[in-house]
C-alpha cells in the first residue's frame, strides 16, 4: 500500500466519523444497506465533504457506486491515482 492510498484511508475515516458521528475506527465496514445512520441527508453530507476534503468531482457514474466505505475508497484511489 502506497503512502498516497494510506493517506486516502486515514482521510476518509475521519469524513466517515465526522458525517456519522461515529468514533469508532471500523468504519471500513460502514455501508448504505447496513447502516441505520446512513439516511439520504448523510450520503449527500457525504459526497459533498468527500469532494471538499479530496478535491475531487464525483462522476454520475460513481455516484451509483458511492454506498460504502470500500467503494468510495476505490473510486478515491481511481480518481487521485489519475491525476
Amino acid at each position: 500500500m502506497t503512502k498516497k492510498n494510506i493517506n486516502i484511508e486515514q482521510n476518509l475515516k475521519e469524513v466517515f466519523k465526522k458525517i456519522f458521528n461515529i468514533t469508532s475506527e471500523n468504519c471500513q465496514s460502514f455501508s448504505e444497506k447496513e447502516e441505520y445512520k446512513w439516511d439520504s441527508l448523510k450520503g449527500v453530507n457525504l459526497l459533498l465533504e468527500v469532494e471538499k476534503i479530496f478535491s475531487v468531482k464525483i462522476s454520475t457514474n460513481d455516484l451509483q457506486n458511492f454506498n460504502s466505505f470500500k467503494n468510495i475508497k476505490k473510486i478515491l484511489n481511481k480518481q487521485i491515482n489519475e491525476k
